[in-house]
């Protein structure tokens, strides 16, 4: 599977935990696709890189317990003419890029190497 397939799911997961909407641990699988053990794992990963999920027996739905969410993507690079980027930086201190960057290291790498993922 590649790693475009295993960032699209963490995305979905992220929205389907930010919305409260995953349903027990049986139904968010069904819902993903994916087995629950298999479920479980990604659960794990997003857990490694930062994300405070749990899940909520009275809302019957994975929560995060903090204001995070994933982001992986492109962002605006930082340029003298480039008001938004400019402001942004100047605002957090940092592009989303480098946040990412920052706060997550080398987990998909290591999670890459370890799950064969992007070798033929």
């Amino acid at each position: 599977m590649s790693l475009k397939k295993y960032i699209e799911r963490i995305e979905r997961m992220n929205w389907l935990i930010s919305k409260k909407a995953t349903g027990t641990p049986i139904e968010f699988a069904r819902k993903m696709d994916i087995s629950r053990s298999l479920l479980m794992e990604y659960l794990k990963f997003m857990k490694q890189l930062g994300g405070a999920i749990k899940y909520d027996t009275h809302a019957q739905s994975y929560i995060y317990l903090d204001d995070k969410e994933f982001y992986c993507g492109f962002s605006p690079k930082y340029s003298p003419g480039h008001q938004l980027a400019n402001e942004e930086i100047m605002q957090y201190g940092l592009s989303p890029k480098a946040k990412f960057q920052r706060t997550y290291g080398n987990y998909f790498q290591n999670f890459s190497k370890s799950n064969h993922i992007g070798q033929s």
